[in-house]
């Protein structure tokens, strides 16, 4: 009999539909089948069937259509025989002996195998698959239309508006589309585009804002050669989001768009799929010394019954010896048995020869790989096959970096290549990813070796991500016994070898056979209740009070605990620790964890939860406050988890050391600032502001300070978008006080550090801009420094508002109050502040003296990192001048300096400019690191503008190399995708590849914006002196012309980005289009003069062609 709920409920005996009657006798299997074979009480059923308005009959007419439908489901049952399939439990009703909800567990263990299987597709935004992979992405795309047929219609459409069915319905919704993504996604794997196009343009439609489908779309189309719809389809995407969400594509799409854009093979599927990564940690270790293996500790009793399950296990055993690696998972409930069965297998592979290491999960979120490491230190101690590069991987290397865990699988086999070897995790329901994606890929990886594996599993604290991993194993040739409790007869076995008499009659009725409970309750001798939280509280309480204090302070730290931390948090050295932890040790509710140092672990993770839970919440906020105020006093917090430790354990305080917590919190910031790790920094502040919202005694002041902390760390870590908003709440704070010296020191923030434009491409930001102007209204005549800093700020925001006067003005009159300053680092950061509010053409020179300044200034401080920004910014303005020997000189090395030194804003500004003058230096094949790490950099950075700077660096590198024809292909698309306006470039684009109409379509649609003041304004008018020949506009030309004159003799670029030959080549053309025959050659001779001063042979070669295109 099998239950279906992927639309109206059905059931089948066999092949053979059930009728099951009216709409309330299907509503009635529905609600039960949705409670996963659960007993449902009468009056939960009642509610799920009749809502809320359930008439004052509806338990008596239940029993009717129980009535009727158990002799639908089983016709042949004899009268008055129990029933088999629609049973009577309780006061309520359950569905047995059938397949409960049938096509809904295949579809997610469907989905489970699929995103297993789909490991040999290394990128699902590329997808790829090695030939000989290929069987496996087939078999993935077979089930999965196997589990999509069986969607009938929405799942439990007989529930109507249950809140249980709803949420049900969003949980297999979401399976329903993870299914069609895996497999749209093995299928561009194997080459099967077309098939997907079609439903993929639906999906889109249906689906507008999901991304994952506009991006598969946008590959599916890209590889059937419609580039230019691909990236229209990513355009509509942008679109959408910002018009209904306000917000951009996410990094993942952008890049694909960027790749796209570059016709990037891995993304049009003419490129194999890549390799895992390979770093020098691959090396095989190199054994050092004699080592011997150890025994597993001979258990206290004898193994009480298990025969079946200990033949299987012995078989699994042959199999691995024999050199076929096999998977065993044990399951069951807390307690029944599963670490006695697996101690006894250990017992016996050691036996026979095999290694034992075995590692344990914990409940309490430890670091990543947390089993793996004791597994590590096991197999060194035992085969001495420790390598550094394992021990670094497992404590620093990033848990979902595939490198990471295909090193780890490799030295695992590598052991067991040498030696018998089994392998147990304990307690898989408690495992971080990273684990369980590292079992999987050992298991991946072994071929030949005598392996064993073998994993426990509670399954009643399961998670989706544990039951993918039992999904995988299976697989691997894995095997899954699951542990019922003991039969009478083994129970008497246990309890007699434990407690030396036999079990009281009742005790394995009061325990259903589980081992621990019949444990417990027969050295109790039956005293206390079977539940597990009396068993292992009465095991508590019998222990002295301050052993009880003691085990409540190690259940607050974790599973396993470091035996001088729960000391010090309770007062004592650690020989009084010891001492006072002696009678938890005898009574077998903690055990040495077998480090080297004093770390002990509760015997099981249930004891640490039954401990945990039952401390009051005020004593238990006490303790937390205790662990971080030992971490802090007694660590010098040096290492990252010791400050997630310090602010993890303030956040579970619970409110009730709300001034403390947030103060505590601000010393794993302070450590994590000292580290230069700016990032971590600004999340323990981010941490601190949240509680400190909980601190009704704080005051404005206290908070304005903790934004100001964030708002630097933000900026070190290059996020401008934290910067941003911490600065408009501390204004808002500042403002709240009536400090206009504070609203100032805020508001000016977003200047500080900033090496270009604080906001996006066009936008003002009026809160800030208001603050400012309402600050300068209010500093008075002694306040000359911070008035500068913030004209030089407000300078900074008003950059986009087309008001260059008012900029000018304001730089002005700071400069002129921070050059007769004494203070030279204020003069240093004024110049730096002055460059960006001034990034037009005609401020060139002012800006070279600015960053010349700084740089002296800064030197004169000693300040490298202030130093190495201007250094940036004097290379860059070099570059934008054409004086190309400084930037010879000086770009190499400042921005490898500003890369070791962190400096991500100015590393990135380097290499905006570096890309294309390698490319115009003839080295273009040098082009594609820089050009990488650049994008690598928009990633990390939350810069306003570097995405676009991403997009037409990589442009202004094809235009360079002359790749006219094939940029033109995407002309639309980059038009529409940049933020920038980037008109005139597609413009002239497609005038160079010949495409005469479609410059005009282009010229006519969006024109040259020649009005707007900013770093475009050079490059845009001397672009339209291009488009004015190419065109035939000599209207333009004669608007253009005397614009651009005025800066001859430098390179035609958009400020210190996508240099595009000297401005005198464009006057050239201009004077063409004009008809001056006479100064169009003047300026062309120029121009060659200039290429040949700049020793630039790739754009010798672009100009060369523009004259015989042009001129000739």
């Amino acid at each position: 009999m099998q239950i279906d709920v992927l639309g109206p409920v059905r059931a089948r005996r066999g092949s053979e539909p059930v009728d099951l009657g009216t709409p309330r006798q299907r509503a009635i299997v529905a609600a039960l089948a949705l409670s996963g074979g659960r007993a449902l009480g009468t009056d939960t059923l009642i509610g799920r069937v009749w809502g809320a308005d359930a008439p004052s009959g509806a338990l008596a007419t239940l029993h009717g259509y129980v009535a009727a439908l158990r002799r639908a489901l089983e016709p042949d049952r004899a009268p008055r025989a129990e029933p088999r399939v629609l049973v009577t439990e309780g006061d309520g009703y359950a569905l047995r002996g059938c397949e409960v909800a049938a096509d809904a567990v295949e579809l997610e263990t469907a989905v489970a195998a699929a995103r297993s299987a789909l490991t040999v597709v290394p990128d699902h935004l590329r997808p790829a698959v090695e030939p000989a992979r290929r069987l496996e992405a087939e078999a993935v795309v077979l089930r999965l239309e196997a589990a999509l047929a069986g969607w009938r219609g929405e799942p439990y459409a007989d529930l109507r508006d249950d809140a249980d069915a709803q949420a049900e319905r969003v949980r297999l919704t979401g399976l329903r589309t993870a299914a069609q993504e895996l497999r749209v996604v093995a299928l561009l794997a194997l080459g099967r585009h077309g098939e997907v196009l079609p439903g993929l343009e639906q999906l889109t439609a249906e689906h507008p804002l999901h991304e994952r489908w506009w991006a598969l779309y946008a590959v599916a189309l890209t590889r059937s050669h419609r580039q230019a719809d691909a990236l229209a389809a990513l355009q509509s995407l942008r679109n959408l989001l910002a018009d209904e969400l306000g917000v951009d594509p996410s990094p993942a799409v952008r890049d694909l768009q960027t790749a796209i854009l570059r016709q990037d093979p891995t993304v049009a599927g003419t490129a194999a799929p890549a390799p895992p990564p390979v770093d020098d940690l691959g090396q095989e270790p190199v054994p050092r010394r004699e080592h011997f293996r150890e025994s597993p500790p001979l258990p206290r009793w004898r193994l009480a019954g298990r025969r079946a399950e200990l033949a299987r296990l012995g078989q699994q055993l042959d199999e691995a010896e024999a050199g076929r690696p096999r998977a065993v998972l044990v399951t069951g409930e807390a307690g029944i048995g599963k670490s006695r069965l697996v101690h006894e297998l250990a017992l016996t592979a050691f036996e026979r020869g095999f290694t034992v290491a075995l590692g344990q999960c914990s409940a309490e979120g430890p670091p990543p790989l947390w089993p793996f490491r004791a597994i590590a230190r096991s197999l060194e101690e035992q085969l001495d096959l420790f390598h550094t590069s394992v021990e670094q991987a497992l404590l620093t290397a990033p848990p979902d970096d595939f490198a990471t865990l295909d090193l780890l699988a490799h030295h695992a086999c590598l052991a067991a290549a040498g030696h018998p070897l089994l392998l147990v995790v304990e307690d898989v329901q408690w495992a971080d990813p990273a684990s369980l994606r590292l079992l999987l890929r050992i298991l991946e990886k072994a071929k030949d070796e005598r392996l064993l594996v073998v994993t426990t599993w509670r399954r009643t604290a399961s998670t989706p991500e544990v039951e993918e991993f039992a999904a995988a194993s299976s697989r691997h040739e894995g095997v899954r016994l699951d542990l019922a409790g003991l039969p009478p007869e083994d129970a008497e076995t246990l309890v007699t070898e434990v407690v030396g008499a036999p079990a009281d009659a009742d005790l394995w009725e009061r325990t259903s056979g589980n081992p621990f409970f019949l444990i417990e309750l027969a050295r109790s001798a039956g005293s206390v209740s079977g539940s597990l939280t009396d068993v292992v509280l009465s095991r508590v309480r019998q222990l002295p009070e301050p052993t009880v204090r003691f085990l409540e302070a190690a259940a607050v730290v974790d599973l396993e605990f470091d035996l001088d931390l729960v000391s010090f948090m309770t007062g004592r050295d650690t020989t009084e620790g010891a001492a006072v932890l002696q009678p938890a040790l005898h009574a077998g509710l903690v055990v040495d964890a077998g480090h080297p140092a004093p770390v002990y672990r509760f015997s099981h993770g249930v004891v640490r939860e039954v401990v945990h839970d039952s401390i009051g919440h005020t004593e238990r906020a006490r303790l937390h406050r205790a662990v971080s105020t030992v971490l802090a006093e007694r660590s010098q917090l040096r290492r990252v988890v010791q400050r997630a430790a310090l602010v993890h354990h303030w956040q579970l305080t619970g409110g009730v050391y709300r001034r403390e917590a947030w103060r505590g919190v601000l010393l794993a910031a302070d450590a994590a600032r000292r580290e230069g790790a700016y990032a971590e920094e600004a999340a323990h502040l981010a941490a601190a502001l949240e509680l400190q919202w909980s601190d009704h005694e704080h005051d404005l002041r206290e908070r304005f300070e903790l934004l100001m902390l964030r708002v630097e760390a933000c900026r070190w870590q290059g996020d401008w978008a934290g910067v941003s908003d911490a600065v408009d709440e501390a204004v808002r704070v500042a403002e709240q006080l009536e400090d206009t010296e504070l609203a100032t020191r805020a508001a000016i923030s977003t200047m500080e550090g900033a090496l270009w434009q604080v906001r996006p491409f066009g936008h003002v930001h009026a809160p800030i801009v208001e603050a400012l102007q309402r600050a300068l209204e209010r500093l008075g005549p002694d306040q000359a420094a911070l008035r500068a800093r913030a004209q030089l700020a407000l300078a900074m925001e008003l950059y986009y508002g087309d008001d260059t006067q008012t900029i000018d003005a304001l730089v002005a009159e700071a400069l002129a109050v921070t050059e007769a300053s004494p203070d030279l680092r204020l003069r240093a950061t004024a110049y730096l502040g002055a460059f960006a509010a001034q990034s037009r053409p005609e401020t060139l020179e002012a800006r070279r003296r600015y960053a010349a300044e700084a740089v002296v200034l800064a030197g004169r401080i000693d300040d490298v990192r202030l130093r190495l920004a201007a250094e940036a910014l004097a290379t860059s303005a070099a570059a934008e001048a054409g004086d190309y020997a400084t930037v010879r000189r000086d770009l190499p090395r400042v921005v490898e300096l500003c890369r070791g030194r962190g400096l991500g804003t100015a590393e990135a500004i380097l290499r905006v400019v570096q890309v294309p003058w390698l490319v115009m230096d003839g080295r273009g094949d040098e082009a594609a690191e820089p050009l990488a790490r650049l994008e690598e950099l928009s990633r990390e950075l939350r810069m306003p503008n570097i995405e676009n700077a991403v997009l037409a660096t990589g442009l202004v590198r094809s235009f360079l190399d002359g790749e006219y024809a094939a940029l033109a292909a995407f002309l639309s698309s980059f038009v529409d995708a940049s933020a920038i306006p980037a008109g005139p470039v597609a413009t002239v684009i497609a005038l160079r590849a010949g495409h005469d109409e479609l410059a005009r379509a282009l010229h006519d649609a969006v024109g040259v914006d020649l009005e707007t003041r900013s770093f475009m304004s050079l490059m845009n008018a001397a672009l339209a002196l291009e488009i004015a020949l190419g065109l035939g506009d000599r209207e333009l030309a004669a608007r253009v012309y005397p614009r651009v004159l005025p800066f001859a003799g430098r390179m035609c670029s958009a400020g210190t980005a996508t240099p595009v030959g000297p401005v005198d080549a464009y006057l050239a053309l201009g004077a063409a289009a004009l008809g001056d025959r006479a100064a169009a050659e003047r300026h062309a001779a120029r121009a060659r003069e200039l290429v040949e001063e700049w020793g630039l042979p790739v754009l010798r070669q672009r100009w060369a062609e523009l004259e015989e295109r042009y001129l000739a």
